[in-house]
Parts: C-alpha cells; structure tokens; sequence
C-alpha cells in the first residue's frame, strides 16, 4: 500500500518525525521525504504532485498495514507536526504503568525522542502486556493514542493501552 502525505499548508520543515516512527512501523518499507529533507520546505498538498512525502506499507499481514495506514492517517489529521514538524515539538515528562510496574520518560523533552523512547519500549515488551498512563499524555491524548496505535497496540479503556503486535 501507497501512503501519500498531506500537508495542510505551506510551510518549513525544521524536523521529521514521520523518520524516528518509520524505523518502528511494522509495514514500513522504501519512502520518499526528499521535499521536506533536502528543501526544509513542503507546499501544501492539492495534488498528487504537491504531497508531502510517500510510503510504501507493506506486511504478510493486512490488518497490520491497515492498522498502521490509519495510525499515520490519525497524525496526519490531528496534528500534521507530529510528522513534519515547523519547529521540535515539546513533551511534558509522562509517568505510566506497564505489566504493573511504575515508569517515567524522564527528561524526554522532544516529540522525535519520546517516539524512540515508546518504539524501543515496545521491542522489549512481550504482546499482551498492558500500558496504562497515569499522567496526561504527550503531546495531546489523540496524538499519543495515534503513535501507540502506530507502534503496535490497542487502546483498551481511556488511558490504558494492550501490545497486540
């Protein structure tokens, strides 16, 4: 599957997210950013010329490429900085739950950091071990539910997420 981004408005590019996240995507293959990277720069999108950037999802899986297109989507719509960002996007320290036991993300300031921070929380995590957030969650609700969604879990009930890839 063929994901085309979106950009909502003209504007610069100061960092690339949407980068940290492919190397967690479990469909993520070949892309295509050179627009945002090479210019530090994206128009807006009106056509199929003037998007943002292109990825290629691909798994044995469909439920896992859907799972990750709608994750991508949910960025994308919510707020179009969480993959290519104007300037760094700032995150509060966030404290959670996982098996049970009490964790932070410590001085993780830095949307592009905390993607790494929950990608290689979720590689060692076994599937089917429960998230639960206990702090309000970084940046906004919708956009941590979307980057979770992305990095293999499932929201179960209101902050509370379950690894099910």
């Amino acid at each position: 599957m063929l994901k085309l981004f979106i950009s909502p408005d003209d504007r610069p590019v100061a960092s690339c997210p949407i980068l940290r996240l492919h190397r967690y995507l479990r469909s993520a293959g070949s892309y295509d950013f050179a627009a945002a990277l090479e210019q530090k720069h994206l128009p807006k999108t009106v056509n199929l010329l003037t998007n943002a950037g292109e990825l290629i999802l691909e798994h044995p899986l469909e439920e896992v490429v859907m799972s990750d297109y709608e994750a991508l989507r949910a960025l994308e719509e919510h707020n179009f900085d969480l993959l290519f960002s104007r300037k760094a996007v700032p995150v509060a320290p966030m404290t959670f739950t996982l098996a049970g036991v009490e964790h932070s993300t410590g001085d993780t300031a830095l949307w592009d950091d905390f993607i790494d921070f929950f990608g290689k929380l979720t590689e060692s995590t076994p599937v089917g071990v429960t998230l639960c957030v206990t702090s309000p969650m970084q940046p906004t609700p919708q956009g941590f539910a979307a980057l979770m969604k992305a990095l293999g879990w499932s929201r179960i009930q209101g902050s509370a997420f379950k690894r099910i890839f």
